[in-house]
Order: C-alpha cells, then sequence, then structure tokens
C-alpha cells in the first residue's frame, strides 16, 4: 500500500507513525517500507471471500471480526460463510 504525504504527512516522523501502526496490527516480520517508491509491503493472512462474474474484476471481502458477521450474512449466504479455512 501507498500512502500520499497529503494522507499521512511528510517526513520520516510521519512515515514512522503509521509503520508502527502497521507493526502492532501485523508484527515487524510482516511490514516493510520502500523509501524509493514509498510503499509499505504488508504480509497479512486473512479469510476472504472473493466474487467475480467474468473472472477479471473481482471483489474481495475481509472476515476478521466475528462483529462482522451478521452485516456479511445480508449479502453473502451464510452457507459461504461457515466455509472459513484457518
Amino acid at each position: 500500500m501507498r500512502f500520499s504525504p497529503q494522507a499521512i504527512g511528510e517526513g520520516e516522523a510521519a512515515i514512522n507513525r503509521v509503520k508502527q501502526g502497521l507493526v502492532t496490527q501485523f508484527g515487524e516480520a510482516n511490514v516493510l517500507y520502500d523509501n524509493a517508491t514509498r510503499f509499505f509491503h504488508v504480509t497479512a493472512v486473512k479469510p476472504v471471500i472473493a466474487s467475480t462474474a467474468d473472472k477479471k474484476g473481482w471483489k474481495f471481502v475481509t472476515i476478521d471480526s466475528e462483529q462482522l458477521i451478521p452485516m456479511l450474512e445480508k449479502f453473502i449466504p451464510k452457507e459461504i460463510l461457515d466455509l472459513k479455512v484457518d
């Protein structure tokens, strides 16, 4: 993911704040920052449901909170949500 200077601010302090937040959420070994491209590379394993009509334009939704299940059940069949693989 890439953040614009307008989104996070300028300079090392802004980058370090964002990096620390990502490290807190995903762990030190899973967060890298590339100074040349200004991209953060984050490795995360989360349950995801994907859907496509044409096998080209995919839509994704992560299921990383049990609190989301009631809302997701409004447009994703419960049978699909129950197939989560850990």
